[in-house]
């Protein structure tokens, strides 16, 4: 029992210095990509506009007639998916003939606020897309969405599936009637509104509260998981 309490006790504090270093990091430089390691597969930046950074990968070998385009997580940075040799998403789909386009969101800031689903999808996504084709020089792409990303490819392919070939969604918060743990309710009573009046945007530091409040028993027994 008092191990318990011993690793209870480490996991709050543990998990309020974090909130509280994501409270300055906000405070100060909200978006410190500088941080970012190195990549561990060559691009080259295809295009730049409105939020979206377009990275491309090119095949090794001959590459496949389709070029794959990996739309995101807005929130999430990413070397997650090129990480290191041999543990790379990006660098593994390369070595199999694809060639990867990579959207990096670039992180919004209070003059955003204004954005929503119309200038992700209607803007930033269709530009994208037309950014491949134009290189590649193939009508249709493959689409893989993860997260919120998914559910701007959904969007998108609903509105244009002529122009995707295959669609693969992972993690996809598509159906927003579930709601399976108290967090939701409690984020029900949170007044958007008030949020993008205070700052611009929803700060980093509320985002990142509230993903342990998804799953609070396993951070507090896995305080880094």
């Amino acid at each position: 029992m008092f191990e318990l309490l011993q690793d209870l006790s480490t996991s709050w504090f543990n998990g309020t210095v974090r909130t509280l270093e994501g409270l300055c990091r906000g405070l100060t430089e909200p978006f410190p990509i500088y941080d970012d390691p190195p990549p561990t597969t060559p691009y080259e930046v295809l295009y730049t506009g409105g939020k979206t950074r377009l990275r491309y990968y090119r095949a090794v070998g001959k590459p496949r007639a389709t070029p794959l385009l990996i739309v995101y997580a807005l929130i999430k940075r990413p070397f997650i998916l090129d990480l290191l040799p041999g543990l790379s998403v990006v660098e593994n789909l390369t070595q199999q003939g694809f060639e990867v386009y990579l959207i990096d969101w670039i992180p919004p800031t209070r003059s955003d606020s204004w954005r929503g689903f119309d200038a992700y999808v209607n803007g930033d996504l269709a530009n994208a897309v037309r950014a491949v084709q134009a290189q590649s020089g193939a009508d249709q792409v493959s689409m893989l969405g993860y997260c919120f990303g998914a559910l701007l490819s959904t969007i998108y392919t609903a509105l244009y599936p002529h122009t995707v070939k295959n669609f693969i969604s992972l993690a996809l918060p598509l159906d927003m009637s579930q709601e399976e743990i108290p967090l939701f309710s409690l984020a029900k009573k949170i007044d958007p509104d008030l949020l993008t009046d205070a700052f611009g945007n929803c700060p980093a530091w509320v985002m990142k509260a509230g993903f342990p409040l998804m799953a609070p028993v396993h951070h507090i027994l896995h305080p880094t998981g």
